[in-house]
């Protein structure tokens, strides 16, 4: 198993890491190049570490606009005699994706490239290349802080010259005095220990991405597994809750509508009750009516199915009064005053009459004691004003 760069990042982040599950990285030929900014401008720089410092040359200096001291010194190549360099821009700003920091570079002539990056940049930024897997670790404090990738360019597509293991011999003036030497043996395999310690820290880094990979990927299939689950029993629960809601609905549509029916009944028994009310009322109106105009002619009205018998206003003498004397003159002249006076006053039913006409009878206590004990014993019955008169003439 073996790991591959995939993209640039700007920060170490394990997702844009991916493993390869067989086959080996692909190396590309050629020298490695990295993507920098100078003075706010793109430029590819070679990746040299065994250029002794960082270089750039005159034209791309003055293209980035990067000022620069005139100082003496010299630039010596393998196999080469040494040239004046054209001075040194110290404290220039870099920004290699999130990393940024300020390098010297000696301005020399070069034929074959613009910019070296060397051992000094390697030291400053704590960068660890790595050929072999076509990229760069930059790391802080003994932590893995960003992983770059390296491009290769082929070996055709640019002149190889001296441009190798550049070295300042010599460098007067400025901050920088003195004489450049080579590393020694001694201080190269120190410096190839420390960059095995900084290998091994990486390698342990990229493990510990695998596992927390395969970690990440267990808990990602569990809490997809989770979501699957919480998505049926959502569904079940809305699919519960809506036929519970179309029950209700339902039940309530039925009910309503059992009062509706209920209510449209009574609405119809009402109108009923008020059609017959309304119909008494006229009745009421009618004979209103028929008495106010009785009241004003002072007579009697009469109406369909109705019978009214208004007394006049006229003062109504009374009969006068029989004591029962067995004259039949007198007796006819005292029924028909009697008679007379029931129709003033307004009394046309029998039974009335043969209730008031006592009233108008003297000195007659024995007779109808008489006639009461024979109507107990069922002997005399008088239940109309004809079998009253009969009696009384009798």
């Amino acid at each position: 198993m073996a790991w591959m760069l995939v993209e640039t990042i700007g920060s170490l982040q394990l997702s844009a890491l991916k493993v390869q599950e067989k086959g080996t990285v692909n190396v590309e030929k050629g020298r490695p190049f990295v993507q920098i900014k100078v003075g706010g401008q793109e430029l590819q720089a070679l990746l040299d570490t065994g250029a002794s410092h960082n270089f750039l040359t005159e034209k791309e200096a003055k293209r980035l606009g990067i000022p620069y001291e005139k100082e003496m010194g010299w630039l010596k190549a393998v196999n080469s005699t040494p040239n004046l360099i054209h001075g040194v821009a110290r404290d220039t700003k870099v920004r290699i994706e999130d990393w940024h920091g300020t390098l010297d570079f000696f301005v020399v002539s070069m034929d074959d490239y613009q910019c070296i990056l060397g051992v000094e940049f390697v030291d400053r930024a704590k960068a660890i290349p790595m050929i072999f897997a076509n990229s760069m670790c930059i790391t802080e404090g003994g932590e893995l802080r960003l992983l770059l990738k390296v491009t290769m360019a082929d070996q055709s597509d640019i002149t190889l010259g001296v441009g190798v293991a550049l070295t300042v011999v010599e460098h007067e003036g400025g901050r920088r005095k003195g004489r450049g030497k080579s590393k020694e043996p001694s201080r190269a395999r120190e410096d190839l220990g420390d960059l095995e310690k900084r290998l091994a820290k990486v390698e342990l880094h990229l493990v510990d991405g695998e596992e927390k990979f395969e970690e990440m990927d267990t808990r990602l299939m569990e809490l997809d597994g989770r979501m699957e689950e919480l998505q049926g029993d959502m569904q079940g629960a809305l699919n519960a809750a809506i036929d519970k809601l179309a029950s209700e609905g339902e039940s309530l549509r039925l009910s309503h509508m059992g009062e509706y029916a209920a209510l449209r009944d009574e609405n119809r028994s009402l109108k009923e009750q008020l059609d017959r009310a309304m119909g008494k009322l006229k009745e009421v109106e009618q004979q209103v009516s028929l008495v106010a105009m009785a009241v004003a002619r002072g007579g009697v009205a009469t109406a369909s199915k109705t019978s009214l018998v208004i007394p006049s206003r006229v003062e109504v003498q009374k009969p006068s009064v029989y004591s029962g004397a067995r004259n039949a003159k007198e007796i006819d002249n005292f029924l028909w005053s009697l008679e007379q006076y029931f129709r003033a006053i307004g009394i046309t039913d029998d039974a009335k009459k043969v209730d008031h006409e006592p009233l108008y009878l003297v000195d007659t206590a024995m007779v109808w004691r008489r006639r009461h004990g024979d109507m107990e014993k069922g002997l005399c019955t008088i239940a109309s004003w004809d079998e009253f008169k009969r009696e009384l003439k009798r």
